[in-house]
């Protein structure tokens, strides 16, 4: 797991996270179909299951094993920093700045987007975001 030195790095890690663990999503996947390719009955026939084919099966199986557990390590990392950041917005004493916050940060949505769904401009959204991730960040140094 990374260390998280900032509020605005904890608050940014949702989306960087899930691109990770979509991009390992998809070497298991890939993992998979290879070593399915290996295993299809009408291969294994004509390749009569050679050491060197069933090391090949082993190779992805053992590949995927530890993608697996890379998936399973960054879940935790996501699920561990969603956690922090809801109670960093639960912490935010106006409904508003909790709705602006969970928006941003939660639901990855854009400045446009969060003027279409809140009464603000974007600027004051902007200045909003800007005041409150400072005293967030304040109070998060002294702790």
């Amino acid at each position: 797991m990374r260390k998280i030195t900032s509020v605005e790095e904890l608050l940014n890690s949702l989306p960087r996270l899930q691109a990770r663990m979509a991009m390992v999503q998809e070497e298991i996947a890939r993992l998979e179909a290879l070593a399915e390719n290996i295993r299809c009955p009408k291969i294994e026939a004509k390749l009569q299951m050679t050491p060197r084919n069933n090391e090949s099966l082993s190779n992805y199986i053992n590949e995927k094993i530890r993608q697996e557990h890379k998936l399973k390590q960054l879940e935790k990392e996501y699920f561990n920093n969603l956690g922090k950041i809801n109670a960093l917005i639960d912490a935010l004493p106006d409904e508003y700045d909790q709705k602006l916050f969970r928006l941003k940060y939660i639901h990855g949505y854009g400045w446009k987007q969060l003027e279409e769904k809140m009464p603000f401009s974007v600027e004051t959204l902007y200045r909003r975001h800007r005041k409150i991730l400072k005293n967030i960040e304040k109070t998060y140094k002294k702790a």
